[in-house]
């Protein structure tokens, strides 16, 4: 979302202090309205390509309580 003005990060499933200054970046420059709706994007998107090969998960039921816990995309 912020290629263009930070450093990609690399994954490594801390929140650290370069992430928490990546977040502060984005919030500098995008609506938050952006933000929550680019969240929303990702969380769904990891939990179908996560899930959707694992026939003991029930992946529509996930995206369900995703959608429900974040709010609808718009």
């Amino acid at each position: 979302m912020h290629k263009d003005i930070v450093e990609p990060l690399k994954e490594d499933g801390e929140f650290g202090e370069k992430t928490f200054k990546a977040f502060y970046d984005i919030f500098k420059h995008y609506d938050i309205s952006i933000i929550k709706n680019a969240i929303r994007k990702g969380a769904l998107s990891n939990a179908l390509i996560d899930t959707s090969s694992d026939r003991s998960i029930n992946t529509k039921a996930l995206i369900n309580q995703i959608q429900n816990n974040l709010g609808g995309i718009r």
